[in-house]
């Protein structure tokens, strides 16, 4: 028996038994070969992010994450999952221990689950420690990321894409992420070796409304850069723009969906060259 792939359910009996895995010698000499970890958190979080006491779910996923965060009994570790990550912070995302954890992954999927409150100072919090733990971690060999919200991210609470470039990345889905100084195109102008990429609901950020860098500026600049590109996957709600108070910024949009047909249509084409 070899354990090559992993996956948890949302109860706490789950996330136990997953310890136990990795604390009984009898069946903990069978996780070396674990290539492949995804665990499903439960998909709800309703309670007050002021609470002093944490809730059951959020218990949860940390001891999860504090069992998976030693490295020498997963070392061929090659994908991590982590779907309904609750945005709040913890010790866990400040500890060496998961900075090294997450440091060999070739792809990294998170997906988050707020309960609405992304203005308050705790998920704020949250996203600050996400950004330093990713910048941290390097992620040389990612080729594969994936980060994924259930709120809109960016400006208000405040979140940075990893400011080095990520070598061996080839695949990037960004959802609800907000590009302030234009942080989103220049983190993917800095992986011209992408072949896939997807944004969801990833609108630009403008401070001052008399200046909005055009989207057909933006796919002209990704067009000329991403000379690999072989899938590209872009939505109605990233062709806007979102204001200073959180109002989306009035966008004909006409010109802006036919550069983006236009390079899809590029793009497409690149493809069945290849194949």
């Amino acid at each position: 028996m070899t354990f090559r792939q992993v996956t948890t359910s949302d109860t706490l009996d789950s996330a136990e038994r997953f310890t136990a895995l990795q604390c009984t010698r009898e069946l903990a000499v069978h996780l070396p070969n674990l290539a492949f970890l995804k665990f499903e958190f439960h998909d709800s979080w309703d309670e007050d992010v002021w609470s002093d006491e944490p809730a059951y779910w959020l218990m949860l996923q940390r001891a999860v994450l504090e069992a998976i965060s030693n490295t020498s009994r997963l070392p061929k570790l090659k994908s991590l999952t982590l779907n309904n990550l609750i945005t709040m912070p913890g010790a866990i995302f400040a500890s060496e221990a998961f900075v090294a954890f997450l440091r060999p992954l070739e792809t990294l999927s998170i997906a988050t689950l707020g309960n609405g409150a992304s203005s308050a100072e705790p998920i704020r919090e949250f996203w600050k420690q996400l950004s330093r733990i990713l910048a941290a971690a390097q992620l040389k060999a990612v080729s594969t990321l994936r980060i994924l919200n259930d709120h809109l991210i960016g400006v208000s609470p405040e979140f940075i894409l990893p400011k080095s470039n990520l070598p061996r990345l080839t695949s990037l889905h960004l959802r609800n992420i907000c590009s302030r100084n234009d942080g989103v195109e220049r983190f993917i102008l800095r992986h011209p070796g992408l072949r896939s990429l997807t944004l969801e609901e990833c609108p630009m950020f403008s401070e001052d409304e008399q200046y909005r860098r055009p989207w057909t500026v933006v796919f002209a600049s990704l067009d000329a850069e991403l000379e690999k590109l072989v899938q590209v996957d872009v939505d109605s709600g990233t062709l806007r723009y979102r204001g200073r108070y959180a109002d989306d910024l009035e966008l004909d949009g006409s010109a802006e969906r036919r550069a983006l047909r236009e390079w899809e249509a590029k793009v497409e084409r690149r493809r069945l060259l290849e194949f």
